[in-house]
């Protein structure tokens, strides 16, 4: 019992150590559904939207005082953009989905990225 407590009060610190807490996770959520929600009504994706997730991945990438930060994002950045173009050029994604999935290739970073696309 007084071990479950003692790990319940440190688990907020993950974040301060550099990994990001997953309280921080519902801004890119946030964005993503609002990009749906937009996308469903009107058929276009705000350049904004995008925007802000990669604006929310370099913050958070600079706050985790890793030797690397920017790493894991350019590889997930460049992948998502590569598999994103090849399907707007296959015809199956708009100019807003391949900058959105941009975007969430950032806030994700490299390898989780593959798992998104896997998906």
């Amino acid at each position: 019992p007084q071990g479950q407590l003692r790990a319940r009060h440190h688990a907020p610190e993950a974040g301060r150590r550099g990994l990001p807490s997953t309280s921080m996770a519902w801004i890119p959520l946030m964005v993503v559904t609002v990009a749906a929600v937009v996308d469903l009504r009107t058929r276009q994706i705000p350049d904004t939207l995008p925007v802000c997730l990669l604006v929310w991945a370099v913050a958070v990438a600079v706050s985790r005082h890793a030797a690397h930060p920017w790493m894991p994002l350019a590889l997930g950045l460049v992948i998502a953009f590569a598999v994103g173009t090849a399907l707007f050029a296959a015809g199956a994604f708009g100019g807003g989905d391949v900058k959105l999935l941009t975007g969430i290739g950032a806030v994700v970073g490299w390898p989780s990225v593959l798992s998104l696309l896997y998906y």
